[in-house]
């Protein structure tokens, strides 16, 4: 017997990004949804990587949301400009003194009409500060990544794709004094800017589990152009200090 299909609300925190230039398909890449409770101000939260680094400078990107009363086969396809008469339209970490590879796209503000009803309209999950991970993790404990690695996942029902890891630093202290901790993990590009949540092995206390968010993955470590496996995941805390959500 075929098990009744029902999908987790974890899977509509998350899209898949594309970038474009002059209408040209540049990258792939993913992104997560924050709410700031206190007014309602929605973002879409990614790498700054993906939207600017040396020579590459995308006009706009695109999302794919699930349609609200149809949460598979069905979307909405939003397009977001992230530049306006060369500024741009996101927000980026407010100490210039340290770098955080993480951005906040304000959304509704930025789009046109039509893509805020589609927006609006789209069945969407928004982590608050309240998901905020605030609990010790255990030493190796696991999480899950949530994204789109090279661009593959469930292109018919729009979803994506769950990796695992260890934690493979000390939780709490910055690694290299930049707010970020390590996570061991088979990860790959397209994956930039996603969600990094608890898993019910990511805490010693036995149904600890729930999904908390721990940070958000940004690039792999390499020595002499080796892969390391181990990732750069900025905490969940940055979110508060970018979205001025006190």
């Amino acid at each position: 017997m075929k098990i009744k299909a029902m999908i987790d609300e974890i899977n509509f925190t998350t899209t898949i990004i594309k970038t474009y230039k002059n209408n040209e398909l540049l990258e792939t890449a993913t992104g997560f949804f924050y709410k700031k409770l206190k007014n309602n101000s929605c973002y879409l939260i990614t790498n700054k990587h993906v939207v600017q680094r040396d020579e590459y400078n995308p006009d706009y990107i695109e999302i794919r949301l699930h349609k609200k009363e149809k949460i598979a086969k069905e979307f909405n396809i939003i397009r977001i400009k992230i530049r306006k008469n060369g500024e741009k339209l996101w927000i980026e970490y407010p100490n210039p003194d340290i770098y955080c590879d993480v951005i906040a796209i304000p959304l509704c503000d930025i789009m046109t009409d039509e893509n805020k009803v589609l927006f609006y309209n789209s069945r969407i999950t928004f982590f608050t500060r309240d998901n905020i991970n605030t609990i010790m993790p255990s030493l190796f404990g696991r999480v899950s990544v949530i994204g789109y690695p090279k661009n593959f996942y469930d292109k018919v029902h729009n979803l994506p794709i769950y990796r695992q890891g260890t934690i493979a630093s000390q939780y709490t202290v910055d690694f290299m004094n930049e707010p970020y901790f390590l996570v061991d993990a088979r990860l790959h590009n397209g994956m930039s800017g996603s969600p990094v949540v608890s898993t019910e092995n990511s805490y010693s206390v036995i149904g600890m589990g729930g999904n908390n968010l721990f940070g958000i993955f940004s690039e792999e470590h390499e020595i002499s152009n080796e892969p390391l496996e181990l990732n750069t995941i900025w905490y969940a805390q940055v979110l508060l200090d970018i979205t001025n959500d006190t």
